[in-house]
């Protein structure tokens, strides 16, 4: 059966009528945000020379998972290595339905699975560079992988929603300075896009016209 604390899946929250994604499996992953000292002032390396000894997205490093980054010289994307959601594809134990509780069944403490695909795409091969600083082939470069995985993941109809994002900020573990970001697709739609979507359709004023 699926175990709820190291397994990514879906709670139900009866007080706002909502879906959330837990992934407690990704405290798993190496931190290198940052850090409270005994004197309750935050320590972390500011020293980009420093943290790039141990960056696993630069090309030849080495990952949390064993696998060596190969050395790309332009844009390259990977599966990420702690997912939030579990792989469609997998048939691990993780994602059996048999220890999913609907809400029907335990309305305080309803889950489902979180299945989906996780990758992570680097920019640029050099730490130091971030979107604003690339060349505008380079920045080109980036626009055309996210077409590119967008259009590959729409074509396999099984996803209902996809997101591009950074995450940035050394306190939630965003001290990786490495131009790079983080797409995420979703077999099931967010709440809260289903919320946003709703009030499109009813409160948008091409509905008076």
């Amino acid at each position: 059966m699926t175990n709820l604390i190291t397994s990514g899946h879906r709670r139900y929250n009866p007080l706002l009528d909502e879906w959330i994604i837990v992934s407690p499996h990704r405290i798993q992953r190496p931190w290198g945000g940052q850090m409270e000292s005994d004197n309750h002032k935050p320590t972390e390396v500011t020293d980009v020379s420093v943290k790039c000894t141990k960056n696993p997205l630069l090309p030849g490093s080495v990952r949390a998972s064993g696998l060596i980054t190969p050395n790309y010289q332009s844009v390259y994307t990977f599966h990420n290595d702690f997912p939030a959601l579990v792989n469609v594809n997998c048939e691990c134990e993780s994602v059996s339905l048999t220890s999913f509780r609907s809400v029907e069944e335990n309305p305080l403490f309803a889950c489902a699975p979180a299945q989906g695909d996780c990758l992570v795409t680097c920019f640029h091969p050099d730490s130091n560079k971030t979107l604003a600083l690339m060349e505008q082939r380079e920045i080109l470069s980036v626009i055309t992988e996210w077409c590119r995985i967008t259009e590959k993941y729409f074509k396999m109809k099984k996803f209902q929603w996809l997101q591009i994002f950074e995450n940035r900020g050394a306190a939630v573990g965003s001290s990786n300075t490495h131009p790079h970001c983080q797409v995420n697709y979703d077999t099931e739609m967010l709440s809260h896009l289903n919320i946003i979507l709703l009030c499109y359709v009813f409160l948008s004023p091409l509905k008076f016209n």
